[in-house]
């Protein structure tokens, strides 16, 4: 069993998730064609066409987007672990990748109102 999962590991396809915030995807389009034209045809980039904002900024977006819950209260983020949670990131861990998650939030931004 442990040389098929290493065998399927050393073929698996790279798989990055862009998010480019504060941007629905038409918006994309017309402000930024070049970039969306380099990383579909450069990296295969696929758009997600139907996802709506369900949320005032990137956090609850992105809560909902990756881990398929929507937060309603902002220190609904600090309360809970997502350690058990259905996080995307998890499941390709699973799979046998070597995940990374960056942003470039930052908590002194944040004003809580």
């Amino acid at each position: 069993m442990e040389f098929a999962k290493n065998n399927f590991t050393k073929h698996l396809p790279d798989v990055h998730i862009l998010i480019f915030d504060s941007t629905s995807l038409s918006s994309m389009y017309r402000t930024m064609p070049k970039t969306v034209d380099y990383i579909r045809e450069k990296y295969v980039a696929t758009p997600f066409k139907y996802l709506n904002k369900v949320g005032i900024n990137s956090r609850p977006n992105g809560y909902a987007f990756l881990l398929g819950r929507f937060l309603r209260h902002p220190l609904e983020y600090c309360i809970d672990s997502v350690d058990n949670d259905t996080f995307i990131g998890f499941e390709f861990r699973d799979l046998g990748y070597k995940t990374l998650m960056s942003e470039d939030w930052a908590l002194e931004k944040m004003k809580w109102s």
